[in-house]
């Protein structure tokens, strides 16, 4: 018989270890036990059970678990462990991925167990044994312990100065690219290593929502390493255990968000270093009901303060802002204003460019301008970037109307038409582009606002009182007798559709003809316009003259008029629309244009401009669209810009059923419109682009790479139906290295420097949260002169750090989270040159005093490591028995 020991090739070196990092999870009699090992080898890999013990044996090629154990992959490494309790050994088993073994277990008593062994957290301490300095327990009696003091030590001048990596703990990319985006942030940097006194003072050791000091001591242990140590890398997994057990969501080895780890561990280590004791409470809310300067400032002042006066941190002096918050009742247009902090600029990720095309026709212009906008922008914004097109136009009120081709009895281009489209009687500034089909346009006119009078808003399209004869009906409608010659045959008066050889076939074919195709045609023809009359104008008595002079001089641009005696008033007809009659279009007098304007209470009007044409007398009216002027834009892209996604981000949302608004008002919830806006900016902006969106997993498309990589992977197959995925969104969007202007986003009209340069940026590589890879750029600019570089851009891809030749490179499709430092500069040149001859001065770098070790956490502090710093059991925090 051969032994199980015989099944594993013989090794000449083995090690017993007292620990491996793992977790459980348990449902029913059923445990699932992970043993974090990566890069292990199967064939060397053997797990034996019995019914109270477990023994597990494994090589493994991963060098920084070789490095931590001191060994070579030639070495048998061997894990017993006694289990919490009995299991069915028979019916146990495990399989081996990429990073892990996992190890189901079949438990005989339902019980729960808390860990895989009931001695585990002694080993645990145990295999740690040999870098930790082990304090003896005070007594309850005994004066709880002082805050740790920091030693802050001269930093050392090495080769790796800034290009320290972070080892990879088992798809941990996410903390490592968090890690170096925040400690290469200069203020927060100087803040733990040269700013002694006021980091001593500031450890906040009784605030039940940190961790007592240990978090903010543990960045502060992980910053000091980062810049001083000699090794090209280091283990993080202290801080790691620290947050893990405050987020259980951290804990495991599976994929995270980096920005909401960051997220979470900026709040640990704000609370850590909350300069508030005792938080005040507040009942009441600070609102503003009135969007005036004078209330946005007094209450924005007031909620800042009271921000201040609960949270106040060095994470606050350098990352946070203050948003303004406006929310509209759709039913009582009741308006409450608040005003909120914020530490990151979550902004929603704009759709790639489309070619949009805009007829201006504003005084004597008729231009054609293509421009390249997303699909979100709004119709304000739309002509806002007219504006900047045409500077003539900065000043003048403009308004965006939709037109449409006209279907006429011809489809010769020469006699074309353009009507008004009704479904944008409408629209309006503050709503998006709409979606346009085929043969629609966006037309820019300007428009008269009232002052002191009425203005009353017409428009105007444009037609032919007769039928457009330019083809020839040479066989009769009735028989069907061909004409021998070539001219037209006779034509029904009413419709100009049918033709006849005499009147008798016109009268057998009437009863017919007038039941179907007998309809009087209006076609258009030319541009639609807009014209503004002021209530003075309509009621002036040469109003006629005036309006016939306005609406020829319009109609010209678009049309060309043959044998037309323009001085006479008969040359056209106006009809104006009337919903409530037939046809909907009747005939008016415009001398009585003010009598029917006053008896409707509406602003706008629709008219129609008939001109008289006549084939008899050689009238004719043709389409002229040749005065039109294309006016090409160079340098335009489809590309979206940082600047597309913030005015997404303070564009105007309803808010959904699911998530209504309480109107106190209305005494009931409300589907608001809400708009958010900044007021105050931080010192560094943290701007992250949402480009992970939820969708089930069996709704995505087929060609998406997630989806092919679940597909191809058996062990998503079972979710694909009711799984969550966050896919990716991967299009490029542009962002700037310098002279980021916040100005037009920032509503606080006291504007001072709003101008930011880059200093990070982390990377996701990948096509959903779960599957991806995370890395991070960051550079360490210079603390007088901020678009100055202390170090220049480096590459953080965990362990490995490589300088950036080219900045440009930050810039790629897969920029996830952003750091802007707002903009400093010196005073005068001469200080900053005298400043970069002493540069580093204030970190005391003596390098020739230096010791080639990096310093330990005992030297960090006066008396005690870390791991021995002890609290007063009347504190009764969570957690923090797990704490190593």
């Amino acid at each position: 018989m051969v032994a199980k020991e015989d099944l594993i090739p013989k090794s000449n070196d083995q090690k017993i270890l007292n620990y491996i990092r793992n977790d459980i999870t348990q449902s029913g009699n059923k445990i699932s036990w992970y043993l974090y090992i990566k890069e292990i080898i199967s064939e060397f890999t053997q797990v034996d059970f019995t019914e109270t013990s477990c023994k597990i044996r494994f090589k493994t090629k991963d060098p920084l678990f070789l490095k931590q154990n001191n060994s070579t992959e030639m070495c048998l490494f061997e894990w017993n462990v006694d289990l919490y309790d009995r299991i069915n050994a028979e019916e146990c088993s495990f399989k081996i991925s990429n990073f892990k073994i996992e190890i189901t277990l079949i438990i005989i008593n339902r019980v729960s167990w808390p860990s895989i062994s009931p001695n585990q957290k002694q080993k645990q301490t145990e295999s740690k044994a040999n870098d930790q300095k082990i304090v003896k327990n005070r007594s309850p009696s005994s004066s709880p312990s002082p805050p740790p003091q920091p030693k802050i030590k001269p930093v050392k001048t090495t080769n790796n100065y800034g290009y320290v990596g972070l080892a990879n703990l088992g798809n941990t990319c996410y903390m490592n690219a968090a890690l170096q985006f925040l400690v290469n942030a200069t203020d927060l940097r100087d803040y733990f290593l040269v700013n002694k006194e006021q980091f001593q003072k500031e450890i906040n050791m009784n605030n039940a929502l940190g961790l007592n000091g240990k978090m903010a001591i543990s960045f502060a242990i992980l910053l000091r390493q980062l810049w001083t140590a000699d090794s090209s890398y280091i283990i993080p997994n202290k801080l790691r255990d620290l947050i893990c057990s405050k987020y259980s969501n951290f804990r495991g080895y599976e994929q995270q968000d980096t920005q909401e780890f960051m997220s979470s561990l900026i709040s640990l280590i704000h609370e850590d270093l909350n300069r508030v004791l005792k938080k005040p409470f507040y009942e009441d809310s600070l609102e503003c009901e009135e969007d005036s300067l004078a209330n946005c400032k007094n209450i924005a002042a007031k909620s800042w303060d009271r921000f201040l006066s609960r949270e106040n941190s060095i994470i606050v002096d350098n990352f946070y802002g203050q948003f303004k918050s406006t929310l509209t009742c759709p039913e009582c247009n009741r308006v409450s204003i608040t005003f909120e902090p914020f530490s990151n600029l979550l902004v929603p990720l704009a759709k790639p460019k489309i070619p949009i095309d805009f007829l201006i026709s504003i005084e004597q212009h008729l231009d054609l301008i293509n421009l390249y906008l997303n699909e979100e922008t709004l119709v304000e914004n739309s002509i806002d970037e007219i504006k900047n097109k045409f500077t003539e136009f900065k000043d003048k009120n403009l308004k965006l109307c939709v037109i449409e081709k006209f279907t006429n009895e011809t489809l010769d281009d020469e006699y074309s038409g353009f009507v008004f489209d009704s479904n944008y009687d409408n629209l309006k500034n503050s709503e998006k582009l709409p979606s346009l089909r085929k043969n629609a346009h966006f037309m820019i006119v300007e428009i008269e606002e009232p002052v002191n009078d009425d203005v009353y808003e017409f428009r105007v399209e444009q037609a032919c009182k007769f039928p457009i004869l330019n083809y020839a009906i040479t066989e009769c409608s009735y028989c069907l007798k061909m004409n021998e010659q070539t001219t037209s045959l006779p034509r029904c008066t009413k419709c100009y559709r049918s033709a006849y050889c005499n009147q008798e076939c016109q009268k057998s074919d009437w009863k017919k003809h007038s039941e179907s195709i007998c309809i009087k045609p209006s076609d258009r023809i030319g541009l639609p316009f807009l014209i503004n009359l002021k209530k003075s104008q309509l009621k002036s008595e040469n109003f006629y003259q005036e309006l016939k002079k306005i609406l020829i001089e319009k109609s010209l641009k678009s049309l060309e008029l043959k044998n037309f005696d323009l001085s006479k008033n008969s040359i056209f007809e106006l009809e104006m629309l009337d919903s409530s009659a037939k046809p909907k279009y009747q005939k008016i007098d415009p001398n009585n244009l003010w009598e029917l304007v006053e008896k409707s209470n509406k602003k706008m009007f629709k008219l129609i401009l008939k001109w008289n044409n006549n084939s008899i007398f050689d009238r004719t009216i043709k389409t002229n669209l040749n005065n039109i002027v294309e006016i090409s834009q160079e340098n335009q892209t489809n590309e979206v810009d940082l600047d597309d996604c913030l005015k997404l981000f303070t564009q105007p949302e309803k808010l959904t059923s699911d998530n209504p608004w309480y109107c106190s008002k209305c005494k009931k919830h409300q589907e608001a419109t809400k708009q958010m806006s900044l007021w105050k900016l931080p010192k560094y902006l943290i701007v992250t682009l949402k480009r992970f969106q939820a969708s089930k997993a069996a709704d995505l498309d087929p060609t998406n790479e997630a989806a092919k990589f679940m597909m191809m992977n058996s062990r998503f197959s079972y979710l694909l139906q009711n799984r969550v995925v966050y896919n990716k969104l991967n299009h490029f969007v542009n962002f700037p290295l310098q002279n980021l202007n916040m100005n037009d986003y920032l509503v606080n009209r006291e504007k001072e420097n709003c101008v930011y340069d880059l200093c990070g940026v982390i990377n996701h590589i990948g096509h959903s949260l779960s599957v991806g890879h995370y890395t991070a750029y960051a550079r360490t600019h210079d603390k007088v002169d901020t678009t100055e570089d202390e170090l220049s851009w480096r590459l953080f891809d965990d362990q490995d750090v490589c300088p950036v030749k080219d900045g440009r490179q930050v810039v790629s499709k897969d920029a996830y989270v952003l750091m802007y430092r707002l903009r400093t500069r010196p005073a005068n040149v001469n200080d900053h040159n005298e400043k970069e001859n002493t540069k580093n001065d204030d970190l005391n770098l003596e390098s020739n005093n230096l010791s080639s070790e990096s310093v330990s956490e005992e030297e960090f502090y006066d008396v005690e490591s870390e791991e021995s710093i002890e609290f007063s059991d009347k504190n009764n925090y969570t957690n923090l028995n797990e704490i190593d």
